[in-house]
């Protein structure tokens, strides 16, 4: 995926971001438990500090490997699509009662790996562009 494409999805993720933590706070505490409320703004919250991380670390490739930063920018998205998207689904499934929604458990924690993923490539990368 290229960095365009990238800071779109970027851009689209901080609008949703910003969306549902409205939504939380005004609406979603109206209709859902507390904790599944929370969870969500955990998931959104997540998804806005990597929205704006995408954003700033597009502009690293002149200090590291633009392959290397383009895949620490997939495993970015694909960790915020796991993460926080499986929260939503998962959090919101007491309005949806779909119980096969219970099999995206295991999403969440790959979606986090993915993240942490993302940094490590980041910083190795960083690391070998200043030696």
């Amino acid at each position: 995926m290229n960095l365009k494409t990238q800071l779109l999805i970027a851009s689209i993720f901080a609008a949703t971001g910003i969306t549902i933590l409205a939504l939380a706070a005004h609406y979603l505490q109206k209709i859902l438990p507390e904790a599944q409320v929370n969870s969500i703004k955990t998931a959104a919250n997540i998804q806005l500090i990597h929205s704006v991380a995408i954003v700033a670390l597009s502009n690293l490739h002149a200090t590291i490997n633009l392959s290397a930063l383009k895949r620490a920018l997939n495993f970015m998205i694909a960790g915020i699509i796991a993460f926080s998207f499986s929260i939503y689904m998962l959090s919101l499934n007491i309005i949806f009662e779909l119980s096969w929604l219970k099999i995206l458990g295991p999403i969440t924690p790959i979606g986090g790996i993915l993240l942490i993923i993302s940094w490590s490539i980041v910083s190795i990368h960083i690391y070998k562009s200043t030696k």
